[in-house]
């Protein structure tokens, strides 16, 4: 795994996935995410919890250079089932709650206090985040409260819709492509020291990196970002592969490659290295605003932010995109 995750750090990738508890996702993948904390009820009713893989896993991606932020997944899950290793009986067993019930504040209050402890022992806790994927806006404050109870100040991020009443409150808040924050909440999350992105997923035709993508479509994504005035881009897997994905880059009825931009081996793709160009420009652009800025060169400024305005929502489309990437490199290249 360490020659695709130093290539995904190159990529730009600042966040480390970690997953609390079993399969935060239900079944979104081939392969089924055990958890990197085992749970323990023990006999005598208490928790008990095993950090040995979460530490391996966090410390060998800061050994690959992707060492920012660190992202635990989740309070709140797709089919809400957590589960636990009954040391009674010495077998696995699953508790299902909602973030309303009583069983579920039981289950999370020691599991956090733990958490938090551990992660303040290694070093880690102020780049951390609980983060959800995808959930409603009434378990999200759910979560956040119990969370904001039992270890006060503690991050909490979600890539979902947009709520206004969550626009605050979360440290990351990632939102679907086509959705935005008004200006005044973008500055005031910026001022914060909060993170704002935006995601592209199956349900996005464009732009996208499926396999029958336009290449140049993989290079809008980053720039749309800077266009829209997010902090940056969130893709919802790397390497999440099918049954068989050197031949099939299928998931069910996903768009073939939604799932993955690599291939075991590690082999790269167009998809992935059109992606590192986008993200390459848009590095090159933040270093030609402020030099721009810092020289009084209105004229270029102009036109660079003349090129970066073509891809806006709306204005990008498989048929153009290349021609918009080309014509905004012909002006960083110079």
């Amino acid at each position: 795994m360490r020659p695709m995750m130093k290539a995904l750090a190159r990529a730009g990738q600042k966040v480390i996935s970690t997953e609390i508890i079993y399969e935060p996702w239900g079944d979104q993948s081939h392969d089924k995410f055990d958890p990197m904390i085992e749970t323990t009820l023990k006999t005598d009713g208490t928790w008990a919890y095993d950090y040995t893989i979460f530490d391996r896993w966090v410390e060998f991606m800061m050994e690959c250079g992707i060492d920012r932020e660190i992202k635990c997944f989740s309070m709140v899950p797709w089919d809400m089932n957590f589960r636990y290793l009954d040391e009674a009986t010495g077998e696995y067993k699953f508790l299902h709650a909602k973030t309303s019930d009583a069983e579920y504040r039981e289950f999370w209050t020691p599991l956090l206090q733990s958490l938090a402890q551990h992660l303040k022992e290694k070093g880690w806790y102020e780049k951390t985040s609980i983060c959800m994927d995808e959930r409603e806006l009434s378990a999200m404050l759910d979560a956040y409260n119990l969370l904001q109870e039992v270890v006060p100040g503690m991050k909490m991020s979600l890539a979902g819709n947009y709520h206004a009443e969550l626009v605050d409150l979360l440290y990351d808040f990632t939102v679907q492509y086509e959705q935005y924050f008004t200006k005044e909440e973008l500055e005031r999350r910026k001022a914060n020291g909060q993170v704002t992105l935006y995601y592209t997923s199956c349900a996005t035709t464009y732009p996208n990196s499926y396999t029958f993508s336009s290449p140049a479509e993989s290079t809008c994504m980053p720039l749309h970002a800077v266009q829209a005035g997010f902090d940056g881009f969130l893709r919802w897997a790397y390497n999440n592969w099918g049954e068989d994905p050197l031949r099939d880059t299928r998931y069910r009825l996903w768009g073939a490659g939604d799932s993955f931009l690599i291939y075991p081996g590690f082999r790269s793709s167009v998809r992935f290295e059109r992606f590192v160009e986008g993200v390459q420009d848009a590095e090159k652009i933040r270093i030609l605003r402020e030099e721009y800025a810092a020289n009084g060169n209105s004229e270029a400024l102009a036109e660079l932010e003349e090129k970066i305005n073509t891809f806006a929502e709306g204005e990008m489309n498989a048929e153009n995109a290349g021609c918009k990437v080309k014509a905004l490199e012909a002006i960083l290249n110079r």
